[in-house]
């Protein structure tokens, strides 16, 4: 079973914890201060924080996938059924949201599926329109547009093929690439053939978030000879191509969001519920929460 979050305020000077009450779910909710209210697990909001989107999906019931608009000031729901959309398949496959941007909400497939391409859905005119095929991207793994912008994960073609995925035999990525929407060209923003390169996301300011993984052996007798090991390094990138140092600190990092204290990370090296909350900013990493919370808004 997933881990139950429970939404609390937690006062980092003394530790003071105050439960809200009501407010528990499998995926972690976010506290939008604007509105004074506490937003559902994985709703992403709009750029100009009125409404937000969520994603549903029953894999027992085969109930149709979903794609919900909240309007915040009215709770207004309209919701559009993207399983029956041309060339999106059906459950388990599930929409995942990769961005809510002026111009209408993006969207790909997730949960250990394949990737069946990138839909924008425009919550106005109610039309979705498929933007990208099956190959654009490494299945399962992080997409994010924003501003015109697609950044994703994936093995340069030609690049030696470190290791490959057991559930597929596709190459791990090695690289970060950011695609211009409208002409489709890419910029790789930071490769190292050596690694396991993912996208943690993109910050606040812009900035992109990768993590690279050291490859190890994989226990005998798999058939696979390397896979992702336990020493994961996160970088924080303003430019392409451009030499970063990794975040001192725990070996797994993983980046939670941006707001005006600086970057906010969670510690998950133990492979289950974060242990630890990080703050990053003026070069310095610090421990600012022992004990297992992610951050779910900004810290006032």
């Amino acid at each position: 079973m997933p881990p139950a979050y429970q939404a609390a305020f937690i006062d980092l000077r003394s530790g003071r914890i105050v439960d809200v009450p009501g407010k528990t779910g499998t995926i972690p909710g976010h506290y939008l201060g604007s509105a004074g209210k506490w937003l559902p697990g994985g709703a992403v909001l709009s750029p100009d924080s009125t409404a937000y989107a969520l994603t549903e999906w029953d894999t027992a019931s085969r109930k149709p996938a979903t794609i919900h608009v909240v309007t915040l000031a009215t709770g207004s729901d309209v919701q559009f059924n993207v399983s029956g959309l041309s060339g999106f398949p059906d459950l388990p496959v599930v929409p995942v949201i990769a961005g809510y941007t002026t111009d209408g909400i993006y969207f790909t497939s997730g949960y250990e599926g394949p990737q069946v391409g990138l839909w924008r859905l425009d919550p106005t005119s109610k039309e979705v329109r498929q933007l990208r095929g099956s190959d654009f991207a490494v299945p399962g793994f992080p997409v994010v547009v924003r501003s015109g912008e697609l950044w994703y994960a994936k093995h340069i073609p030609g690049d030696p093929v470190a290791a490959s995925m057991a559930f597929d035999g596709e190459p791990y990525p090695d690289s970060v690439v950011r695609a211009d929407l409208a002409s489709g060209a890419e910029e790789v923003w930071y490769r190292d053939p050596t690694r396991y390169v993912d996208l943690q996301g993109i910050a606040a300011d812009g900035s992109v978030i990768v993590s690279t993984t050291d490859l190890v052996p994989y226990p005998a007798p798999s058939p696979q000879p390397l896979e992702p090991g336990p020493n994961t390094r996160v970088r924080i990138l303003n430019a392409p191509n451009v030499a970063s140092p990794p975040l001192p600190g725990p070996a797994s990092l993983s980046f939670i969001q941006m707001d005006h204290n600086g970057y906010w990370f969670t510690d998950n090296s133990h492979g289950g519920p974060s242990t630890a909350t990080y703050l990053y900013a003026e070069g310095q990493l610090r421990k600012v929460y022992d004990g297992s919370a992610e951050p779910a808004g900004d810290c006032t």
